[in-house]
């Protein structure tokens, strides 16, 4: 079974890819600094190698217009990614 992306990648890469499409030279650079985070973080967020915090979702949801039901939306799966990644984190690994 073929794990979906969370909520917030999707909007993430979806907002990206708007912005690039309007300007082509448009970079992940220059989109961290309107999101107000760091541009290696950002990077390793939208390759789905690192969760959000909640500081950085702020940061993001401070930046980005979103109806309210998109915002909780980016929230509960921001939550949800980080529950995940906590209960992989407990799992006992066999060595």
């Amino acid at each position: 079974m073929e794990m979906q992306n969370p909520y917030f990648l999707e909007l993430l890469r979806r907002e990206f890819n708007e912005r690039k499409a309007r300007d082509p030279q448009y970079s992940i650079r220059r989109f961290a600094r309107a999101l107000r985070i760091d541009a290696t973080m950002l990077s390793r967020i939208l390759r789905g190698s690192e969760i959000l915090t909640m500081r950085t979702s702020r940061n993001i949801l401070l930046a980005v217009s979103l109806k309210e039901e998109e915002r909780e939306r980016f929230i509960g799966s921001v939550l949800e990614a980080q529950r995940q990644k906590w209960l992989t984190n407990l799992t006992p690994t066999q060595h």
